[in-house]
């Protein structure tokens, strides 16, 4: 299993449960004994919201707001995010997410390899949001304008880079399917993906 990455400040409270002590006394000694007495428990204080509060203050102010969650599919193994715009259904319909699922298929992907996000439940949300939240390496958003997450890119099926990910904006997986020009311009860029 991959090491997760992430600059969630939600995820200090559940990675920092185990007690913290403060040890009295003087060390300079190598008599180990003499430190099971000098160990106390420290009380009445909450570890946690002491780092998140210094994370918060050390982050610049223009941050997502950590307390953004988004409802997504898959399990982003492979730190790739499916960016989709259905109003009709929470996810795709069946078509669609079969065609979707030989997509990823022919690249060596698994479902759990990908986060799958339907950005229409989702108002006002940015790529910077985005990345922070998902990590992403690499960003695939079917029916989507780059402009609608503050990206800018203004063509189809051209690779980009945002920092160290790549993106991918296309036509939606029903245009795909339906138009073989459309579908062979995707594919072609994909191939390179």
């Amino acid at each position: 299993m991959s090491s997760l990455i992430s600059d969630n400040k939600r995820l200090f409270p559940l990675l920092y449960t185990e007690e913290i002590y403060a040890l009295k006394g003087d060390f300079s000694t190598t008599d180990h004994e003499s430190f099971g007495h000098s160990i106390s428990p420290i009380k009445n204080k909450s570890f946690s919201d002491e780092v998140v509060a210094k994370v918060q203050t050390a982050k610049d102010l223009s941050t997502p707001s950590p307390n953004l969650f988004f409802d997504y599919m898959g399990e982003n193994n492979r730190y790739i995010l499916v960016l989709i715009n259905n109003a009709e259904h929470p996810y795709l319909h069946k078509n669609d997410f079969d065609f979707l699922l030989k997509i990823i298929q022919a690249k060596q992907w698994e479902l759990k390899d990908i986060a799958l996000l339907n950005l229409h439940h989702y108002s006002n949300v940015t790529i910077q949001q985005l990345k922070i939240f998902f990590s992403f390496n690499k960003l695939i958003a079917f029916d989507i304008h780059p402009n609608a997450i503050n990206f800018n890119q203004n063509s189809l099926n051209t690779i980009s880079k945002l920092d160290t990910s790549t993106t991918l904006f296309t036509h939606s997986l029903g245009e795909l399917q339906s138009d073989k020009s459309k579908k062979i311009a995707f594919w072609n860029v994909l191939k390179e993906f």
